[in-house]
């Protein structure tokens, strides 16, 4: 059994429990992250963080050692302590590592100095920054660190033609990870799952986090993970909340029912693995735990189980990784090949006891131990690495794949319509499963399940009667392509050049300091059409940031050039609106005139707010000192030139 702690007191943890102790009322998501920066996260998380510091950043092929692999037949391996398997005999002898030397020739130098990404990534960040080696051919860290040195560009890309067992016995959901598509930078080592343990010889069976903090009998007997991403997660998972996409609302409500059972006792403790031995003597009766520990701890007693909460678990990987200027990169290739293969694979996973992510590896183990072999823990089936009940937290912009952006001004219009075609086959789909039950085509679905006449069944009833226990993953997809007549080459005309336009209007009512040239807009009103608001709260949103951007747009907006060179290209000097420049009242007022073709009459808002917010500024500035401007910005100096060139020409007049 491992005996470290996996990740220690995470600067996050440190943030939230220093708040939650300090008798400090009023904590928010916003606050956890101010005091996750004090704590020196902004070098220890990938979640947190935006970028890396100036200057750390490096191309791996700058900074490639010479591979003396065929000279030198040696590699240095860094990993977690007890995170690989030991022989029974002599526990200084660790069977696969002793089985790879004798095959390939190679002499491994195993170091067991991994306890903690935040720490290792202390140890190796100068040398690597600085393109220097670390005196190490193999990192095994955890994905969201893995997915910082890809980033940071720290280590190097494997070939993969020297990796078949990889490309052959990779497990499919292991593959094309968003911080590194087509596997390019790391290997998985081990895979695990967080979720609730508990010991059946002191309580019941804890099936939620709602259970595991609220239950009166287990009031001073709970314990939780230091490690934020599992903890938070799986409250965020709990309350309905997806992980990778949590709002501040959400947060703050996970937060405050995990700052309620610590104020009230129910948490003895925050801990890192060194829970397991308290766990298995009872003297916790249940916890936030990692698979792979809880199953050992099985092996020693059958009472204490591992349990995927209902809400979902949280899924975790630790990978093999090259760090620059390694010198031998052949050798540390041969190695992460050679642990998958599947035997090799299934002896590991017998001793260690997490996900194995090698495929066949489970055919090997059912010759090992066929009960290990049959461990949906170790090596999970189709029902426990459903994506609806597992959530890969990665979603960091720093590390997902490049994307102009996830938007669009028809989005709504283009998604809905997809996202309802989907929905409606889902529905055609249960409706004809509960029609074969029923025995009848006149089966009606709504939020409580689906009817016919008197009969009615629940959507979990129903998948059960149909597929058994083990369940089923029904799935439907969709496509939606919009249609248009291109234009005409000769007159630039089309029929439908596009599916919608966008209308709006904007009414203003301002006041002119003529002696200055100031303008203050007392009231912006910003109207319109969109068909259908999907999302009524968003669209006011949305209308009103657009009017925002469109007084940047009539007042400030303005590149000042001076001999072909741009003189104003940074914030410092590039005029913005600030919060005392927007109006005195800001008014959005949604339009609904069904559109044809959108998804239940939606379409997009996209530049509606904006289009008409200059030209009303510009005609509210004609009506109030009589001038027609007709360059924007219509700023200060501009509007003082206007008026005195009125009053100039109206001297002259006379």
């Amino acid at each position: 059994m491992r005996a470290w702690q996996r990740s220690g007191i995470s600067p996050e943890a440190s943030a939230v429990m220093s708040l939650m102790t300090s008798g400090r009322t009023g904590t928010s998501r916003r606050t956890v992250l101010r005091g996750v920066a004090a704590a020196g996260a902004l070098a220890a998380t990938g979640v947190f963080t935006g970028c890396g510091m100036p200057g750390t950043r490096r191309n791996p092929a700058e900074c490639r050692a010479p591979d003396r692999s065929d000279s030198d037949r040696r590699l240095v391996v860094s990993n977690w302590p007890l995170y690989i398997d030991v022989s029974e005999e002599n526990e200084s002898l660790r069977p696969t590592l002793e089985l790879f030397s004798k095959r390939s020739g190679i002499s491994v130098t195993y170091q067991e100095d991994i306890n903690d990404n935040n720490e290792f990534f202390g140890k190796v960040r100068n040398q690597l920054s600085a393109c220097q080696p670390i005196e190490r051919d193999i990192i095994v860290l955890t994905d969201w660190m893995a997915a910082r040195l890809v980033r940071l560009g720290w280590v190097q890309p494997l070939d993969k033609d020297k990796l078949p067992n990889v490309a052959a016995n990779l497990l499919d959901t292991l593959r094309d990870r968003p911080w590194d598509t087509d596997n390019k930078y790391a290997v998985p080592w081990q895979s695990g799952l967080s979720g609730i343990a508990y010991n059946g010889n002191v309580t019941s069976e804890v099936r939620s986090m709602d259970e595991l903090l609220t239950r009166p009998d287990l009031r001073g007997k709970v314990t939780c993970l230091s490690e934020m991403r599992d903890t938070m997660g799986l409250l965020l998972l709990d309350q309905g909340s997806d992980p990778t996409t949590f709002t501040e609302q959400e947060f703050n409500q996970a937060l405050n029912k995990l700052q309620a059972a610590v104020d009230s006792g129910h948490i003895r403790r925050f801990t890192g693995n060194d829970y397991a031995q308290e766990l298995a003597k009872g003297d916790i009766a249940a916890c936030v735990a990692w698979s792979g520990d809880v199953i050992q701890l099985n092996f020693d007693d059958p009472k204490v189980r591992f349990v995927p909460p209902d809400a979902g678990v949280m899924l975790w990987s630790d990978n093999m990784q090259i760090p620059n200027e390694a010198t031998h990169q052949a050798n540390a290739e041969k190695f992460m090949n050679f642990y998958y293969e599947p035997s090799v694979a299934a002896e590991l996973a017998a001793w260690v006891n997490y996900i194995c992510p090698v495929k066949s590896a489970q055919e090997e183990m059912d010759k090992i131990d066929p009960e290990l072999a049959e461990n949906p823990l170790i090596f999970p089936d189709e029902l426990c690495m459903d994506p609806a009940r597992i959530h890969v937290v990665q979603a960091d912009t720093d590390v997902t794949p490049y994307d102009t952006i996830t938007a669009g001004s028809r989005s709504t219009y283009h998604t809905g319509n997809a996202v309802r075609q989907v929905a409606e086959a889902m529905r055609d789909k249960l409706i004809a499963l509960a029609a074969e039950q029923f025995g009848t085509s006149e089966v009606t679905l709504d939020a409580d399940g689906l009817h016919a006449g008197e009969q009615h069944v629940s959507l979990p009833d129903l998948v059960r009667a149909r597929f058994g226990a083990r369940g089923a993953t029904l799935t439907t997809e969709a496509n939606f392509t919009t249609q248009w007549t291109p234009y005409d080459k000769e007159t630039g005309r089309s029929e439908q050049v596009t599916e919608h336009w966008f209308a709006g209007a904007v009414g203003a009512q301002i006041a002119v300091d003529t002696a200055t040239g100031r303008v203050h807009i007392e009231h912006l009103a910003v109207a319109g059409d969109v068909g259908k608001a999907i999302n009524p709260r968003l669209v006011e949103q949305q209308l009103t940031g657009a009017a925002i951007m469109g007084i940047g747009h009539a007042l400030f907006d303005q590149l000042v050039v001076d001999q072909g060179q741009l003189t104003n290209g940074t914030l410092l000097d590039y005029q913005l609106p600030s919060s005392k420049d927007l109006p005195d009242k800001l008014t959005p007022l949604i339009v609904e005139s069904p559109h044809r073709t959108g998804p239940f009459g939606a379409k997009g808002v996209g530049e509606t707010g904006i289009l008409a917010v200059a030209p009303a500024i510009a005609n509210a500035v004609r009506d109030s000192i009589g001038v027609r401007i007709t360059e924007l910005p219509l700023t200060p100096e501009a509007i003082v030139t206007a008026l005195q060139q009125r009053d100039s020409s109206e001297q002259e007049d006379r």
